[in-house]
């Protein structure tokens, strides 16, 4: 058993400096792993980016009042790159059958599901 086996990959190949206080040194690779699971700013524009899709496609489909709501980590910040996007489309009233088979033809072509962890 070696007793520095490897280094984690968000300290940046830094081995951790033993004259820190260990409380100092913890919370550093807390912040430094915080940062390196979070998604960069490419990833979040492109989550932005299909949030308006999906409002655009809801509004192309519904008439009425209709409000995209985004929740779950990406509305709390707490998302990892590879998370999904939660969103949930609230009518003011009940949708039209025709409205319906609306709905299923612009989610099927709508466009293809994109990876964003690979952005």
């Amino acid at each position: 058993h070696e007793a520095f086996a490897g280094i984690p990959p968000w300290l940046d190949n830094q081995i951790p400096d033993g004259d820190r206080h260990p409380l100092v040194r913890l919370h550093d690779e807390i912040v430094d792993f915080a940062r390196m699971a979070s998604p960069n700013q490419k990833e979040l524009e492109l989550r932005d980016g299909l949030v308006a899709e999906i409002a655009a496609i809801v509004e192309e489909v519904f008439d009425g009042e209709r409000k995209i709501e985004v929740f779950g980590s990406l509305a709390t910040g707490l998302l990892l790159p590879s998370s999904d996007i939660d969103v949930v489309c609230i009518l003011k009233e009940e949708p039209s059958s025709s409205a319906s088979a609306d709905t299923d033809y612009a989610i099927k072509s709508a466009s293809p599901m994109r990876t964003l962890a690979d952005a």
